[in-house]
């Protein structure tokens, strides 16, 4: 019943596309009863009465019907989904359907004109198409970032929880935690057993680190979907930066039981396994601050201490080639990978062979996208802003017009408590994102020039 007003609003949309979303908060239809289930159920049958009646003399009509709803049919129909409308489900059923019938009504209304018919429908064709390119444009410009997509969805969608959340997610990663919290609180009176809002509330008490109130969190994750595995993995997260070993290994158990192939939990479980292999709990250690942390450096540290102990040692040799490229140490990680070339020849190990000759092949250069990660890393996740401060100083090096790279300096300055230096920057954040018509980007800049440095 839900998608009987949810095909009409996709026609809506087609026609008048200013509700895109990218999660509608479309109410469901409960009852026969309900407007929004009769109402739209009469229309689509009088539309399908009226195509199939002028088949003979319009069979595009009909076609177009058709195609719209079959098309529409898999998803739209009696297969329960987690959202009632979603923006990526009419493309299909509007190329040869709502399109088709587009076109047919602009040719019969320039067909009133006579002889100027053909001239009158491609005007119109073209007014349609330059109509819709400023509207393409700037979706296209909402899509090319995440944090403006998500808070234009909480624009459209005020009531939809899960939008508030991942709006907030994105709010956090750019080290704006006053907003990620403000958006959580608001996520949190809208659905207050939402699982996600409290996994994601744990992340941001641990970084701001109150530890109780993370503890708490995650506490209320495990107990809203006690059959969640990642629930347990953010519970021993906590436990574990409270000192509480015993507890924490028994909540990473729980997530390994859960899902047996989860890789954090079952390192965090071996690492702190009583009695473990002192080499393979440095080998989890390491794995996991490489690829969970994004804490390459500790990760170098924490594979050199394996080889300290064998030389020879196959997978700290390759892990540590991999974590020296990840810290933005190219130079430091080619007689590494030399050593891994010749470990994985020895070992007739044809992918590893491969993969060395391919990285040895390139040059020793950091890229840009590689620099702004150890940025990150080492801001959000280290909470180390001036490790953070000089890589991105190191893009702006290359390109200083970056316009992430700037951001990023100017909040990791910030952090750093070196707010006379920020300020300037943030002037420049402003300025940047004026041009590039950035407004939540802008309104954070502003908000901070109001404040003294």
């Amino acid at each position: 019943m839900s998608q009987w007003s949810a095909l009409l609003y996709y026609v809506r949309l087609f026609v008048w596309p200013d509700g895109l979303s990218a999660d509608h908060d479309f109410p469901y239809t409960t009852s026969l009863l309900a407007v929004r289930a009769w109402l739209p159920l009469l229309v689509l049958v009088a539309w399908v009465a009226a195509a199939l009646r002028v088949a003979e003399r319009y069979p595009q009509v009909t076609f177009a019907t058709a195609w719209f709803l079959v098309t529409l049919a898999p998803e739209s129909s009696f297969a329960p989904l987690a959202e009632v409308v979603n923006d990526h489900r009419p493309y299909i059923a509007s190329s040869l359907g709502l399109s088709v019938l587009l076109a047919w009504l602009l040719d019969r209304a320039t067909a009133l004109l006579g002889g100027r018919r053909r001239a009158a429908f491609a005007a119109a064709a073209l007014l349609l198409c330059a109509a819709a390119l400023p509207v393409n444009r700037y979706r296209t410009w909402q899509w090319a970032d995440a944090l403006r997509i998500w808070d234009d969805t909480v624009q459209k969608s005020p009531n939809n929880a899960r939008a508030w959340v991942n709006a907030g997610q994105e709010h956090m990663a750019r080290g704006d935690l006053v907003t990620a919290r403000r958006y959580y609180e608001r996520a949190r009176e809208i659905a207050p057993a939402y699982l996600y809002l409290y996994i994601n509330l744990s992340v941001l008490e641990a970084w701001e680190g109150h530890l109780e109130e993370a503890l708490a969190a995650a506490n209320e994750a495990v107990r809203l979907r006690p059959d969640y595995p990642r629930s347990y993995v953010y519970l021993g997260r906590v436990l574990a930066k409270l000192g509480r070993t015993d507890e924490a290994r028994a909540a990473y158990g729980r997530a390994v039981y859960l899902a047996p192939r989860d890789g954090e939990a079952q390192a965090e479980l071996a690492r702190l396994a009583d009695g473990a292999d002192p080499d393979q709990a440095l080998m989890n250690a390491g794995v996991h601050s490489l690829r969970t942390l994004n804490d390459p450096e500790e990760a170098a540290g924490l594979f050199r201490k394996v080889l300290e102990h064998n030389p020879t040692h196959y997978g700290a040799t390759f892990q540590l080639a991999a974590a020296l490229d990840a810290a933005g140490r190219p130079s430091e990680a080619r007689p590494v990978w030399e050593k891994v070339l010749a470990l994985a020849e020895g070992y007739q190990d044809a992918e590893t062979v491969a993969a060395a000759r391919a990285r040895l092949a390139r040059t020793d250069v950091v890229s840009e996208e590689a620099t702004m990660k150890i940025g990150l890393a080492a801001l959000y996740e280290r909470h180390d802003p001036a490790a953070a401060a000089a890589a991105f100083r190191k893009v702006l090096e290359r390109n200083p017009t970056h316009y992430g790279a700037t951001f990023q300096l100017a909040s990791a300055l910030d952090a750093a408590g070196k707010g006379s230096e920020a300020r300037p920057v943030w002037e420049k954040v402003l300025a940047m994102a004026e041009r590039y018509d950035d407004r939540a980007t802008a309104a954070t800049a502003r908000a901070r020039l109001e404040k003294r440095s």
